[in-house]
C-alpha cells in the first residue's frame, strides 16, 4: 500500500517537492479510502453472505448510541471479518490492489522513465519484506 511506506512518501516528497502538510494529506485521504473500501466491503460481504456476525452487525448499526462508542464496537466486529472469511480477504486484497494500480498510474504518469523505476524499485522492496514476512510467519502449521 503506497502511503505506508515511509521510503516510498519521501521519494515521492523529494521528487514532486511535496510539504509535509500536502503528504500528510494524501496519506491521510489515501487510508480514509481504504479504510471506507473495507468497510463498505465487509458489511456487504456480510449482508450477502448472511454470516453469522451479520445480525450483530445489523443491530450495532442501527443501534442509537454515541457515535464513538458505536464505531468502535462496530469497527472492531467487522475488521476481524477478513480473517475469518477466506473469500472476503481476497476480496479487499483485490480491491486494495486495484486501488494502488490506479493510484500508481497517476503518480507515475508524469516522471520521467528513471524516477518511475525507482519508484517501482521501492514499492518491489516492501512486497518483498511482505513476502518474507508471510513466508516466514503466516503459514500454517
Amino acid at each position: 500500500m503506497i502511503f505506508y511506506n515511509d521510503k516510498i512518501n519521501l521519494y515521492l516528497q523529494d521528487l514532486f517537492k511535496y510539504t509535509d502538510e500536502q503528504m500528510q494529506a494524501m496519506r491521510f485521504a489515501y487510508v480514509d479510502t481504504i479504510n471506507k473500501m473495507i468497510l463498505d466491503e465487509c458489511i456487504s460481504y456480510a449482508q450477502n453472505n448472511n454470516i453469522a456476525e451479520f445480525p450483530e452487525i445489523r443491530k450495532m448499526i442501527k443501534e442509537k448510541a454515541p457515535i464513538i462508542s458505536k464505531q468502535t464496537h462496530l469497527l472492531q466486529t467487522i475488521m476481524q471479518l477478513p480473517g475469518k472469511y477466506p473469500d472476503l480477504y481476497k476480496i479487499i486484497a483485490t480491491e486494495i490492489e486495484r486501488i494502488d494500480s490506479e493510484l500508481l498510474g497517476e503518480i507515475t504518469k508524469d516522471m520521467q522513465e528513471e524516477e518511475a523505476i525507482g519508484l517501482l524499485r521501492l514499492i518491489k522492496e516492501e512486497l518483498d519484506q511482505v513476502d518474507k514476512f508471510s513466508a516466514k510467519y503466516l503459514q500454517e502449521k
